[in-house]
């Protein structure tokens, strides 16, 4: 008669080790592997996008978005401050690029903002029907360009207030020996060769937007309040990266505490060619 033996001690502590020892080595890797699939997706979603929304002003054979709205409308939108230009500015694009020139109706967005029917009667039927939230279950936000003349709170617009943070050199988990992105004269002629319309170089931390662009899109990642829109006349206190850290005394700022508090993907835009924040996931 044969008898059947079981596992013994040492094998099952063997098989152990090893499946802990795989465990160790995937689960950390499963965050990153989900935030580059994340980005690559809204990088995707907002190139689209932004096609669609070039065609859109060939089709309509105007020069900007602005011309979108009637000669009214766009008293009213440029009355508005940004963060309120750009809710108008989602709402209506999503409304454009699903439906094409049955966008017009109703005529009236927002307060008494409304869309020129003749501009938006040259449209097609519809150029992105499926976009929806990004990847953080947020809609893409959207704002009507170019900046250079551009009119903010009834006022002309100053200096560009979208920024996109890129990963610096170093290693972020060292922050004496880690040097932030610092956009100066030299990252702007870089910048310029691959966006014409770079703006003058400020010495601040992050990318600023080129100033003629049609439409700017970006996605605020996972974080809402980690919005890249700031004035650079107003406190800049959270954003620059310089001010973190004396905003938060007592705080230890590491590699993933920043990744987590700036909340992470916050770039991914039509203006920044380098997705910054993929340098936090290796």
């Amino acid at each position: 008669m044969t008898r059947k033996h079981g596992f013994t001690l040492i094998e099952l502590l063997v098989v152990i080790a090893i499946i802990g020892i795989l465990a160790a080595i995937v689960v950390p890797n499963v965050t990153n592997w989900i935030a580059k699939a994340r980005m690559a997706r809204a990088v995707e979603e907002i190139r689209g996008a932004d096609l669609a929304m070039t065609k859109m002003l060939t089709d309509a054979n105007v020069k900007d978005f602005r011309q979108f709205f009637t000669s009214a409308g766009l008293t009213a939108y440029e009355a508005l401050d940004l963060a309120d230009q750009i809710y108008v500015s989602t709402y209506v694009s999503y409304k454009l690029l699903r439906q094409g020139r049955a966008a017009a109706e109703p005529s009236t967005w927002y307060i008494d903002i409304a869309l020129n029917t003749q501009v938006v009667g040259r449209l097609g039927v519809n150029y992105v029907e499926d976009l929806g939230q990004d990847p953080w279950d947020r809609q893409y936000k959207f704002w009507f360009g170019p900046w250079r003349n551009a009119t903010i709170g009834g006022a002309t617009a100053g200096d560009v207030q979208f920024r996109s943070w890129r990963f610096g050199s170093g290693d972020i988990n060292d922050l004496n020996n880690y040097a932030p992105y610092v956009y100066d004269l030299n990252a702007k002629n870089l910048a310029e060769q691959e966006v014409p319309g770079a703006p003058k170089e400020d010495g601040l931390d992050g990318f600023p937007a080129p100033t003629k662009l049609p439409v700017y899109i970006f996605s605020t990642g996972m974080n809402q309040a980690c919005d890249q829109l700031f004035s650079l006349g107003a406190s800049t206190a959270g954003y620059v990266w310089s001010d973190a850290f004396a905003d938060f005394p007592g705080y230890n700022f590491n590699g993933d505490d920043v990744k987590d508090f700036w909340g992470g993907g916050d770039d991914i835009n039509n203006w920044d060619s380098e997705a910054g924040w993929t340098g936090f996931y290796s």
